[in-house]
Formats: structure tokens, sequence, C-alpha cells
């Protein structure tokens, strides 16, 4: 990890030629829209107008063309591409093929960036032209949100390193697994991505659970990955039950993709958690009673979360989600172990409400 000085009197500098691709599927409007209003502000910041904005509609149930108006954000050159539902590594490959610009910005529908963020990769850039790779700062909204609590607390414990003092750093291979990442908010060189793309792999046959936020960008981990709090957006969580499990689901099933592979440091949890899994279970069923130790599992995440310095309602926030988070995340992992054995392709898509 490499933690870059303070700036120095930073002053503008040229805005980058970008194009921001974003996947969309069955996505309420309202969020799509204030993900528009978010990318037409931080390009006024930038300087940058219009910016090219690519909407890829994975076969949506109504047309993204049907929901949007591009004439209601005139700091956008919006493009619409509708294709049949193949899942968002597909859409967002998609939306890669048309960009023209020597840079790409990769953003999720319920994402809304901040205003300085494009003009502080700028910036960047223009002080350092070997940053080349940029991974959003993500704050979850959790006004009156609980599961945007629970994902805020997850999070925070797991990329403790960073969250626990945001500044501007990098960090490579040898870190890789220790900083949040993701194709939700990433900017980088179109060519970069390009290249990833077509050395990328996954375990599983079905595409649509694919884990392109771990296994993709780790092929560019070598040339740096920069995080900063002032390359930083907003994510809308799900709010009811049904979508946060359906989540939960699917995560669980790229985590396997992400990180079922040699070299990640939960390959050896992930080789034996079909075993131990399984013995759990035929422990439970002789011993009904052993049932019960997980009931100490909510006490373990909130202690976790405490060492880790999470606030207080996010601790328990996630601490009483932890017991069906647990099984339904282990459920996706199953799921990603079969797949990976057997094939198929199931007919889930990933939660979009």
């Amino acid at each position: 990890m490499t933690v870059s000085p303070a700036r120095a009197g930073a002053g503008a500098a040229e805005a980058l030629d970008v194009t921001v691709v974003i996947p969309v599927y069955n996505e309420r409007p309202e969020f799509l829209e204030a993900t528009l209003r978010g990318l037409a502000e931080t390009a006024r910041e930038a300087g940058r107008d219009p910016l090219p904005v690519i909407l890829v509609d994975d076969g949506s149930t109504i047309p993204v063309a049907e929901q949007i108006d591009p004439a209601a954000h005139p700091g956008l050159a919006i493009t619409v591409d509708r294709e049949a539902n193949a899942g968002r590594l597909r859409a967002r490959a998609r939306g890669l093929s048309r960009v023209e610009t020597p840079w790409v910005w990769l953003i999720d529908a319920r994402i809304a960036v901040e205003p300085r963020a494009l003009a502080y990769v700028s910036e960047s850039v223009a002080r350092d032209p070997a940053r080349e790779v940029f991974n959003g700062h993500v704050h979850v909204r959790t006004e009156g949100k609980p599961f945007g609590r629970f994902w805020k607390a997850i999070t925070e414990a797991a990329w403790h390193r960073y969250f626990a003092r945001p500044r501007e750093l990098s960090y490579g291979l040898e870190d890789f697994d220790h900083y949040p990442k993701g194709t939700g908010m990433f900017l980088t060189r179109t060519e970069l991505l390009r290249e990833a793309g077509a050395a990328f792999s996954s375990v599983l046959s079905d595409e649509r659970l694919v884990s392109d936020d771990t296994a993709l960008i780790r092929g560019l981990a070598s040339r740096r990955i920069w995080l900063s709090p002032e390359f930083a957006c907003s994510y809308e969580p799900r709010t009811d039950a049904r979508a946060f499990l359906g989540q939960v689901y699917y995560r669980g099933t790229t985590f396997y993709d992400g990180f079922a592979r040699e070299g990640t440091r939960f390959k050896p949890l992930l080789d034996v958690f079909p075993f131990v899994s399984v013995g759990a279970l035929v422990a439970v069923v002789v011993r009904p009673k052993l049932a019960l130790a997980s009931l100490s599992l909510p006490v373990i995440t909130a202690a976790f979360a405490k060492f880790r310095r999470v606030g207080t309602a996010d601790t328990a926030v996630l601490a009483g989600l932890s017991l069906p988070f647990a099984a339904v995340y282990s459920l996706g992992i199953w799921r990603g172990v079969l797949l990976a054995r057997f094939g198929g392709k199931p007919s889930s898509q990933e939660p979009t409400t």
C-alpha cells in the first residue's frame, strides 16, 4: 500500500476524455435519474461538457429509453443500448465495446457520484500520469435504511485498513484482498480494461453470476489501484427484506467466483467450506442442541465489529442480521460450488429492487 502525500495547491486540470458505462436492469427510475444528475454535476465541476454516457439496458421489463429523458440532462451525451438479459458482466462488456475515449468510467445505476469526483481524477492524472486505475470511495446511505446500515457495517469491518482512516492511497497485488474494490464505481484507461476483460475467466458457467468486482479488477492491480475520499459516491441500498436476502444470496455466489482461485486469501477456506458445512449439518441432525451454538454468532459479530471500530448503531444492525445473512450467504456459496462442478444455467438474476 502506498499513501500519497497531501496535495499542495493543486490547480484546475484538463478534464479526462472519459465515457461512462452504466448497466441497467429493472432499476427504479428515480435512482437512475439521481445517477445521471450526479454525473452532470461532476462533469460541470470538471469542465467535461458534454460527458458521454452509455446506458446498457440489460433487458429491463420496461425499456430504459421509455423511462428517461436525455434532454433533461443537457450536460450529458446519453446513448441507450438495449439487449436481451445476459447479466451485468455482459452488459458492461457491450458498453465497453462502444467506448471511443481513452478512459472509461464504470458506474452502477444506484450510484450517485459526488461533485468533485471527475475533477479529482483529472487533477490526479495531471500530477502523475502513471496513475491509471481508480476505485470509488462508496458512502452507503443509511438514513432510515437498516439494510443500508448492514452493508455499511460489513464493508467498514472488512476493509478497515482504509475505512478506519480514509485517505488517498494505492494498493497492488500484494495487498489486494485488504482494500475495497468494485466495478460499481471504477475508472481506468479503456485499453487496460479491454485487456483485463480479454484475460478474464470465471469458475462459473453462468455469466450472470460472475464476479467482475474482484477477478476482473485483480488483473489491473499490478498497475496500482488508487483510492481517495475525493473520488467518491453514495450508494442507494435495497430497502426490503426480500430484496436484501436476494442480494445476499447473489453475493455469496459471486464471492465464490471471485475468490475460489489460486492466489487469493479465501481460496483455502472455500476449498474446505463444503466439508465443514455438511459436517456441521450432520452434527446438528445427530445432536439438535448443537444448533444453539449458532446463537453466539450475533455476539461474536458485534465484538468483531467493535474491534474494527464500527459505529454502535451499525454494529447493532450487523449483529442482528448476522444469522439470516450467514445462512443465505452460505446457500449462495453452495450455489457457486455446485455450478463450478456441474455447470448449468440457473434462471435467477441479480436482484434490483
